[in-house]
C-alpha cells in the first residue's frame, strides 16, 4: 500500500521530532566531557594538552557536531527517510507507467500532460503565501540556531559552575547563594534553548506574518 500525502507528512513529522530529540541528547552528552576537560584543564593549567585530554575533547566536539547536524538537517533527513512514492497509472487503461520515453501511455496511446507526470513546470512568480512560508522557515531556522547556542553555551557554563560548587570549598553563604543562582539561571536558559530547538517551526509561524484569509 502506497501511503497518501497526509500519512507521509505524519511520518516525516515523527521522524523530524525524533531527530531533534536525538540532537538534544547528543548536545547534552557533549557537556559532561567538555565540563570535565575544561574544569580540570583550568585547575591544572594544561587546558590544551591534547595528548592527555583528547578523549574528552573528541567526546565534546563529536557530540556538539553530531547534535548540530541532526538539528539543522532534521527536515531534509526526514524527507529522505520517508519518501513520497507515487505509483503512476494511465487514467484510461490503468496501465503502470514506468520508464516512459514519450509522454504517452505505451498501452493505449493516451497523451499524458507534464503536470500528470510530475515534471517541473515553468517557474511562476512567487506568491504572497510562498513568501510567507519562506520567511517562516527562515525565522524557524534562526530560532533553532539561537536555541542551539543557548544549550551549548549556558549548558557548558552551568556544568562548570556545578563542578565548582561541589569541588571548591565553601567560602561563605553569599558565595553559595550567588553560585546557586547562576546555576539555576543557566539551567533555565538551557531549557528555553531546548524549547527553541524543538519548537522552532511553531515559533517561526507565530513570529512571522501570516497569510490573510
Amino acid at each position: 500500500m502506497i501511503p497518501d500525502a497526509a500519512e507521509v507528512v505524519r511520518r516525516r513529522w515523527t521522524a523530524m521530532t525524533i531527530l531533534r530529540l536525538l540532537s538534544i541528547v547528543a548536545l547534552l552528552s557533549s557537556l559532561l566531557p567538555a565540563g570535565s576537560w575544561i574544569s580540570e584543564g583550568l585547575r591544572d593549567d594544561d587546558l590544551f594538552d591534547v595528548s592527555y585530554y583528547w578523549p574528552r575533547m573528541l567526546g565534546a566536539v563529536g557530540g556538539l557536531v553530531l547534535g548540530a547536524i541532526m538539528l539543522l538537517l532534521a527536515a531534509p533527513l526526514a524527507r529522505w527517510a520517508v519518501p513520497f512514492k507515487r505509483e503512476l497509472r494511465c487514467p484510461r487503461c490503468d496501465y503502470r507507467l514506468e520508464g516512459l520515453v514519450d509522454p504517452l501511455c505505451s498501452e493505449c496511446g493516451l497523451v499524458l500532460t507534464r503536470e500528470f507526470l510530475g515534471e517541473p513546470r515553468e517557474l511562476a512568480p512567487e506568491t504572497d503565501a510562498q513568501r510567507i512560508i519562506r520567511l517562516q522557515d527562515t525565522v524557524a531556522t534562526v530560532v533553532r540556531l539561537l536555541g542551539l547556542l543557548m544549550v551549548v553555551g549556558f549548558g557548558a557554563s552551568a556544568t562548570l559552575h556545578t563542578i565548582t560548587f561541589f569541588v571548591e570549598p565553601f567560602y561563605d553563604a553569599w558565595w553559595v547563594f550567588m553560585l546557586s543562582t547562576r546555576i539555576l539561571t543557566q539551567g533555565t536558559l538551557v531549557i528555553v534553548g531546548m524549547v527553541f530547538m524543538v519548537k522552532g517551526g511553531l515559533i517561526g509561524r507565530l513570529l512571522a506574518p501570516r497569510a490573510r484569509g
